[in-house]
């Protein structure tokens, strides 16, 4: 995530591409690993660019959001910053969220 979302995330390239670069450099598992059901519906270098929505079209989709998605955030309880950061990003969205209190497997 670290090295192909966030550095890459303007770059309009695909989730496969971003994973390709992120082995190349060593920085994470060559594991094969599908995230997208169907890859070729959303995940095209042609949807990468800029829309000038309207603000009817905004309302249209912020209303189709809140019917057809539940939005849970994964995060340790103790990764407080993390959590506050996020909470106010989704909060000036107006996306109704939810916590869900993650498992840190590093402890014992």
């Amino acid at each position: 995530k670290e090295f192909g979302c966030h550095r890459h995330f303007y770059d309009h390239i695909t989730w496969a591409h971003m994973q390709a670069l992120a082995v190349s450099r060593g920085v994470t598992s060559d594991l094969s690993f599908h995230p997208l059901r169907r890859p070729e519906v959303c995940d095209r270098t042609v949807l990468g660019g800029r829309v000038l929505w309207t603000w009817y079209d905004w309302g249209e989709a912020r209303q189709w959001f809140r019917r057809q998605v539940s939005v849970y955030v994964l995060s340790l309880k103790t990764s407080v910053q993390r959590r506050a950061t996020i909470e106010k990003r989704l909060e000036e969205l107006q996306i109704p969220f939810e916590f869900v209190d993650g498992v840190d497997m590093r402890l014992p």
